[in-house]
Parts: C-alpha cells; structure tokens; sequence
C-alpha cells in the first residue's frame, strides 16, 4: 500500500488502483512525515499558519488506511514536528518546542504521549534527513550528522555527532 499526500490530503493507493477514502485535514494543515507501525500509517501534521501567531499546533494522527477518520485522538504536539522513524516497534519523533528557544527534541511515542529522549541544539530534521547509521538512529542537524543509541546493550544509549563537513561554503 502506498500513501499518497497533497498537503492536507491523505489516501491510499493499492497497485494501479486509488482509494479516494482518505483523511482531510485542516485547510492550513500540511504533511510533515509519514511512517508505519503496529499495522497503522502515522502521519505527522504540523498547522503552521495560526492566524496572528508564530505558534505550530502539530500533532501525529494515526490512521488504519481505509477509515474516513483517524482513530482515536491525535497526540498533540506543542511545537514544530520535523520528522517521524519507526525502528523495531518504536517511532521516534524530532519536534521544536514551541514554549522554548533553541532547542529540539528527540523522543519516541508511547501509547497516546510523547516521551522526550534527548533535547539538542541544531536544525530539526525533515523526512528524508532520518533514518540508520551502524544501527544507531541517525539524522542531519545543522550540517552535521548526529548519532543515538548504544552498541552494547550493557553500555546506556547517548547522543553523540557522528560526522561533520571539513569545510563549510
């Protein structure tokens, strides 16, 4: 199954063939990340245009594909949602904190809440900037990749820069 979006819009495509049941979010709703776990599509949505405001009213809505509606309620972000991953049964989630300055946070979704790993400094990573290095979760955060995880389960997970361009242009 393939998950066709168009910012606000979201339905299935099975093959050659389109499901137009879908979700319709919010008219200034847009499409951050999609990812999939425990059978369900997770789709992160970020409403950036609040009118009079530089507030983000995000959240991740969890849809079984074929319903008219989510299900259950969404879980709310409080802030920018960057990116969404889903390793061995857990998603993780990169947000900027809309109540703080400077700083992003990875987490991971644990049943209807948002449970903060590690807060950064840097960029906030989109979609495509995601994904494994070496088996620890990996993204791009201001130039720069950055690494958590541990390769010893007796060793605690940690956060760490990976790699760094040389020269900057």
């Amino acid at each position: 199954m393939n998950i066709h979006h168009n910012g606000k819009y979201k339905a299935t495509i099975d093959g050659t063939t389109l499901n137009d049941t879908g979700l319709d979010f919010h008219s200034d709703a847009e499409t951050v990340s999609v990812s999939w776990n425990n059978n369900r599509i997770l789709i992160a949505v970020n409403r950036p245009n609040l009118t009079g405001s530089n507030f983000n009213q995000s959240a991740i809505y969890k849809w079984n594909g074929v319903s008219p509606s989510w299900e259950g309620d969404p879980i709310e972000v409080n802030g920018e949602i960057g990116a969404l991953y889903t390793k061995n049964g857990k998603t993780f989630v990169w947000w900027k904190d809309s109540t703080d300055t400077g700083g992003y946070t990875l987490g991971f979704i644990n049943g209807t809440i948002l449970e903060p790993i590690k807060r950064y400094s840097g960029s906030l990573p989109n979609q495509a900037q995601v994904g494994e290095v070496k088996g620890h979760i990996a993204w791009l955060s201001s130039n720069k990749l950055i690494i958590w995880g541990s390769k010893d389960v007796d060793t605690p997970a940690r956060i760490s820069q990976y790699i760094s361009p040389k020269d900057s242009t």
